[in-house]
This record gives C-alpha cells, sequence and structure tokens, in this order.
C-alpha cells in the first residue's frame, strides 16, 4: 500500500516553516496514519524531496511516502542491524580513526577480509548496528563480551564511531541508546567502555550517557611517537542478584525486538 502525504506550509503565532513545527506536524500525520493501517515502522529513507518509512506487519512490508515543499535537517536516519554487505562502508569509517588519529591503538587498518571475520565473529554474540541516511552509514556501534573467562560471562564492552563528517549530531548516543538495551534484553549487567585519556570528547560522551571513570592506565599504549593513558569507564545496565542466567547470544534475541528497540532509539 503507498499512500502520499503533501506538506502545505502552515503559519502558525508568527512562525512560517518552522522546522520545529513542521516536523511536530509531519510526525503527527504519519503516527495518525499508521495507526489507522496497523502497521509498525522499522525504518526511514529519504530521497530527495521525498521520505518513505518502511513497516512490517505480519511479514508484509508497507511504504508510506511523504513529500514536502523544502528539504531540510529536520528529517533524521534510522538505526538497523549490520550485514555483511556494511562492511566497506564500516571500515572505511574506521580506517580514517585508525590512520589518523590515537582513538584506535590499531597502527595499521584491517583489510576488508579480517574486517568481515570481526564482524561475524562479534555480530553473533552482540549487537552490531549501524545508523543509515539517505542509504549512507553514518555510524556504526557493536558490543562483545570483555572477558574470556567464565565468571566475566555478564561484562560487555562496547564500541562506536561515527563518521567525522557527521560528528556531533546525536547520532552515537542514538546507537548507544539501542546498544545498551539490546545488551540488556541479552542479560548482560556491565558494560565496558576503554577510551584513550586524550580523546576528552568521548570521555564526555560516556560521562553523558552514564559511563562513570572507573581507572585510569597510565602510559599503557604507545603511537604516533607517544605514550598514552587509557580510560577505563563503566555502565551498569542491571542488579546483581545471584539468581541469574548466562547473558543469551544476539542470534537468540528475536528479530522484531532487535526492530523495535532501533525504531525507539532512531527518535534522536
Amino acid at each position: 500500500m503507498m499512500i502520499n502525504l503533501i506538506y502545505v506550509p502552515i503559519k502558525k503565532e508568527g512562525v512560517e516553516n518552522s522546522r520545529l513545527y513542521r516536523k511536530k506536524i509531519m510526525l503527527t500525520i504519519v503516527r495518525t496514519v499508521l495507526t489507522q493501517c496497523g502497521t509498525m515502522v522499522y525504518c526511514k529513507e529519504k530521497t530527495n524531496n521525498s521520505i518513505v518509512n518502511r513497516g512490517f506487519e505480519n511479514g508484509s512490508r508497507k511504504e508510506i511516502s511523504m513529500e514536502y515543499e523544502n528539504s531540510d535537517d529536520s528529517y533524521h536516519g534510522y538505526i538497523r542491524l549490520a550485514t555483511q554487505d556494511d562492511v566497506p562502508a564500516l571500515q572505511d569509517i574506521y580506517a580514517y580513526y585508525v590512520d589518523n588519529t590515537v582513538v584506535s591503538f590499531e597502527y595499521e587498518a584491517p583489510n576488508e577480509e579480517e574486517f568481515r571475520r570481526r564482524f561475524s565473529y562479534f555480530s553473533s554474540l552482540c549487537p552490531y548496528l549501524v545508523y543509515c541516511e539517505n542509504g549512507k552509514i553514518m555510524g556504526y556501534a557493536y558490543a562483545h563480551p570483555a572477558f574470556e573467562r567464565a565468571a566475566y560471562a555478564w561484562c560487555a564492552e562496547s564500541t562506536v564511531y561515527v563518521a567525522r563528517e557527521s560528528k556531533g549530531r546525536g547520532i552515537g548516543r542514538a546507537l548507544y541508546r539501542a546498544l545498551t538495551k539490546m545488551l540488556a534484553f541479552q542479560g548482560y549487567r556491565i558494560v565496558y567502555a576503554v577510551i584513550v585519556a586524550e580523546n576528552e570528547e568521548s570521555c564526555a560522551f560516556h560521562r553523558k550517557n552514564g559511563f562513570q571513570l572507573r581507572a585510569m592506565f597510565k602510559n599503557a599504549g604507545f603511537k604516533f611517537n607517544r605514550w598514552l593513558d587509557v580510560a577505563w569507564y563503566e555502565l551498569i545496565l542491571g542488579d546483581f542478584s545471584t539468581e541469574i542466567q548466562r547473558p543469551i547470544p544476539f542470534t537468540d534475541v528475536p528479530l522484531e525486538t532487535s526492530k523495535r528497540i532501533c525504531d525507539e532509539a532512531s527518535r534522536l
């Protein structure tokens, strides 16, 4: 089913074409239509002057396109599970941080074969998410078990990378919102973030998102001819009762649960 909604500029209290007001109008219309159609929105795409919301209902897909007068940045992208097809884009985002910064402690960016191997391993255990706009990946986040020993099973380590031209727009926050909810659903109790201490932007980001500094390791790394301190941050996801089960693999998380969490977190 295709429903076309044409946006007409509305003037209210002297504010014409207000970006925020237009966004509210569009979201209200979409919610109303989707409610009447019984459609659950999973993701959104934008091309030129149209937005397509793809929804799923009983295994079938419906599309609702919205056309509006002027394109602006009031539209935000969507979060979804990463796939092997995304690897080249993920590799490209990561390579910049390896080659030009101390954010990553790798000296050389992994080639595509190695990146695919890591992706396959990590995505089978924990969430691996991408944030997209206009069909382009703007950032990604994933997690993996923090340690190998059995007693550490409830601890995960998180990673997030945002394309350098898209930083400061809340993309990392949205990705982390989805990532941590999925980890909690799996049964993880703690998420760690290991950050080079001079990356104050990332440290501040993690503090803002509920992480607390737990340790500082002096001169733990050496890159670009200087010694680097490493900060260890922690986020508590659940209680510490003794009646627990080991976290489930991410492959056991229902797809509809992942889609719902992605959709909720996509609202920046």
